[in-house]
């Protein structure tokens, strides 16, 4: 288990009681993706006078987490800027006045295995042949894997590269249409790849000919 102690921080009321701890975010059997940042965070408070508040973090299984707990009067996160590996967490925020009394809440975090989108160029068919003035449509869908569709986006290469005007992202449904230019004779190669949030991609390449 590794605790994240935060600094003290004061709360100004009338009388003693058990500090206030609520975990906002995300919720409890909440799922994020392996690899991917995200930030717990809690309300805190306290009724009693000039009471200093400390504050810490617990998760179990034991990761390796930045020591980076953040807070103000009545709200503390910590970020997990590397996200986390696959399995299920406990995460914990408890909260111990200078009085002695204390209080804690913590949420169940489940981190699902990424896995690449997929993309696939569908036209021009790999080892296609077409004549010098015959219009060259290219059509590519990706699947999106663990993401949404709005986080894939794509690079592209070969000639992809000499044309600013691809798209960078599929449409919400998954595809990208687009028309070629007018290409010379001779043998062209385009390939892209399809990028999501877990830095995890896959890539498609054809090859074709204008004669």
């Amino acid at each position: 288990m590794i605790s994240l102690l935060l600094g003290a921080c004061t709360v100004l009321s009338s009388e003693n009681s058990a500090p206030e701890v609520q975990i906002t975010s995300p919720s409890d059997g909440s799922r994020e993706q392996e690899g991917v940042p995200f930030t717990v965070a809690a309300s805190i408070g306290d009724d009693a006078t000039t009471t200093t508040l400390v504050l810490v973090w617990e998760v179990e299984p034991e990761v390796d987490v930045a020591q980076n707990p953040l807070r103000t009067e009545h709200e503390a996160t910590v970020y997990f800027p590397d996200g986390l590996d696959e399995g299920t967490y406990d995460i914990q925020l408890t909260a111990t006045d200078d009085l002695g009394a204390s209080a804690s809440d913590s949420v169940q975090v489940v981190i699902s295995g990424n896995s690449a989108p997929r993309v696939t160029i569908n036209e021009p068919a790999d080892g296609e042949r077409f004549r010098v003035g015959e219009s060259v449509g290219l059509e590519v869908t990706v699947k999106p894997g663990n993401d949404s569709m709005a986080d894939v986006w794509l690079t592209w290469g070969g000639l992809g590269e000499d044309l600013p005007d691809l798209p960078e992202a599929p449409t919400a449904d998954g595809r990208v249409i687009y028309l070629l230019p007018e290409l010379d004779r001779g043998r062209y190669k385009l390939s892209v790849e399809a990028h999501d949030q877990g830095s995890e991609s896959s890539e498609d390449e054809v090859t074709f000919t204008m004669e």
